[in-house]
């Protein structure tokens, strides 16, 4: 079987927080995956297709933080409680 997408992904396991551009309150999840155009996450928070998210992700040996936005692309229902949510990173140009 040949993968189809354009940029390789890389299992990550690490814990993500995010919330909703409109909203102040984080949920938590973890990023299955990740590539240079976005990440595969899991998390018992609901979500809809089109849903724009601020997220940050803390990578456990030094602390370093990344932090970006995207919109939520596509949804997987992985179990009764989790859903897997596919999310492409937004970019912003800074003028």
């Amino acid at each position: 079987m040949t993968e189809k997408r354009d940029a390789p992904r890389l299992t990550i396991g690490a814990p993500i927080r995010f919330r909703m551009n409109d909203n102040h309150r984080y949920a938590n999840g973890v990023v299955v995956d990740m590539s240079r155009t976005g990440v595969l996450l899991e998390s018992d928070q609901d979500l809809e297709l089109g849903t724009k998210i601020d997220a940050e992700i803390q990578e456990e040996q030094n602390g370093a933080i990344l932090r970006f936005s995207g919109v939520i692309v596509r949804i997987e229902q992985t179990g009764v409680h989790n859903t897997r949510y596919g999310c492409r990173f937004e970019l912003s140009v800074d003028n």
